[in-house]
């Protein structure tokens, strides 16, 4: 008899269960020979089942077995190259698109009060600014648009919803229509990805490549909107140290363990210092500065883990298009608020304000609600 389609989609519905039944049977089968291997007193566990509510005795046989068999982590990986390789999906968290590309489902996440929080961020940007010119600090903040947007061709199965179509244009003029000296930065990534990747595959954020090209953005709208007096004093110069695999944030929503190259590929990377270069009289000068209380760093840079982590090395893509040494005040794990908030009220500001501000702030978390979060300035 010819199987209908609506059969065959209730054999598809059925078949995790199926597969979460074999391994249940499995891990039955497993624990029965592996009782007798288990360092546990057999006449002290009848006692304490007699007892009742004891929850060592679960924990301990939990871990007992797991050490004999390694059941938990077998059944979780397998679970994982299973819902991977048949499903492509993986945990909450993560978005499977297509040729290993991988997205956070954080892009995707719908925010009922999504105005009235841009409203919110746009009235803190505002006196954020206030608060930097009364220390004689300029304000330039760089927009960073979400990793489906500059990548929509691999999302596969799934699509932005209409709910974020509009997210980043709407920011991008609102800030602007605030006065606000703000980057686009969508266009110059989405535009450079044609000669190199602009974001990881398996990672959320972009890459050195893309940290360069907005370096290179930022830098091109200060020297062009901002007169200052420290910039382009200095010679910065990139390496590279080391090439290597990078497992992005993302693959850890697709746990396989040992089975891990069942999953997508890690991306491949470069480890890239930035150095300044000095001859011997501005070393002889800055030893001289570093003994006597020397200048102010003209630069201070605010953000997140695009700006925090020192894998993309966007703070020495900075220092290399600015010509000028930076302190980096971003934090990883906050998001955008919270790190300017601790900088606002920070002895770094209060002490030696800088000439420039650069403020990073992923189009993610504008709706994010962030009144009962917390950090601190890590600079």
């Amino acid at each position: 008899m010819k199987k209908t389609p609506e059969h065959s989609n209730n054999i598809l519905n059925s078949l995790p269960t199926i597969v979460m039944l074999g391994i249940l049977m499995l891990g039955f089968i497993f624990a029965a020979l592996a009782l007798p291997k288990l360092n546990i007193d057999t006449n002290d566990l009848s006692k304490r089942i007699l007892r009742g509510g004891d929850k060592g005795i679960t924990t301990q046989l939990d871990s007992e077995l797991n050490d004999a068999i390694g059941f938990k982590n077998f059944s979780r990986n397998l679970w994982g190259v299973i819902e991977y390789q048949v499903f492509k999906e993986g945990r909450k968290g993560v978005l499977i698109g297509k040729e290993g590309w991988l997205y956070s489902d954080e892009e995707f996440i719908h925010f009922p009060n999504e105005l009235s929080e841009l409203d919110a961020k746009l009235e803190f940007m505002a006196s954020t600014e206030a608060t930097l010119k009364s220390y004689g600090s300029e304000l330039i903040i760089a927009l960073v648009p979400a990793k489906s947007r500059v990548y929509p061709e691999y999302l596969g199965r799934y699509e932005q919803p209409s709910y974020t179509l509009e997210r980043y244009g709407r920011a991008l003029e609102r800030i602007q229509s605030a006065n606000l000296n703000v980057v686009d930065l969508y266009t110059p990534l989405k535009e450079a990805k044609s000669t190199q990747p602009t974001f990881l595959r398996t990672d959320t954020h972009w890459t050195t490549f893309g940290a360069e090209v907005a370096a290179q953005t930022i830098s091109k709208q200060i020297k062009e909107t901002l007169t200052l007096q420290n910039l382009d004093g200095d010679r910065y110069q990139t390496t590279v140290l080391d090439s290597f695999q990078h497992s992005g944030d993302l693959l850890k929503f697709i746990p396989m363990g040992k089975y891990q190259n069942l999953g997508p590929i890690p991306d491949d990377m470069n480890k890239l210092s930035t150095e300044k270069v000095s001859s011997d009289d501005e070393q002889s000068a800055s030893l001289g500065a570093s003994l006597f209380g020397g200048a102010t760093i003209p630069v201070t840079l605010i953000g997140t883990s695009y700006s925090a982590n020192p894998l993309w090395n966007f703070e020495g893509a900075l220092k290399v298009t600015l010509g000028a040494d930076i302190l980096n005040c971003a934090d990883d794990g906050f998001g955008p608020i919270i790190p300017m908030k601790n900088y606002l009220e920070s002895n770094e500001l209060k002490e030696t304000p800088p000439e420039l501000v650069i403020w990073e702030i992923p189009e993610r978390f504008l709706p994010v609600d962030y009144s009962e979060k917390n950090g601190k300035t890590p600079c």
